[in-house]
């Protein structure tokens, strides 16, 4: 199991005595996270994404097609988010919190996700 200090209390907290906070017996293991997202903006309607975060890209998309509207649907696009990202996918990712990354990071590919609806309207 690991332990992120941050979310006990943060910087400079430590572990509680005798845990060290690493599975010594578990490899680190590479990381992917995919991306399933929908960006719309309208004038006079603001701008809406929808994203949907997991470890593996089917996950990511049956994520997405399962909370969003049926419209959207079709409008999603998928990518891996990392240095050979799209632009529009790295500064779509730059809106995904750490927590979600960690907790995705934590588990078994495909078993998690994050899923989140933004809209600003400045009309």
């Amino acid at each position: 199991m690991q332990v992120d200090i941050r979310a006990q209390g943060g910087a400079g907290a430590g572990a509680p005595e005798g845990v060290s906070g690493q599975n010594t017996e578990q490899r680190p293991r590479s990381v992917e996270y995919h991306i399933a997202y929908c960006a719309y903006g309208a004038t006079g309607e603001g701008e809406t994404l929808f994203m949907a975060v997991s470890g593996t890209q089917e996950h990511a998309r049956s994520a997405f097609k399962n909370n969003v509207p049926e419209y959207w649907k079709d409008h999603m696009t998928l990518d891996v988010i990392g240095d050979e990202s799209s632009a529009a996918t790295r500064s779509i990712a730059c809106w995904i919190p750490q927590a979600a990354l960690d907790l995705i990071a934590s588990c078994p590919p495909g078993t998690n996700f994050y899923f989140a609806t933004m809209h600003c309207n400045l009309s």
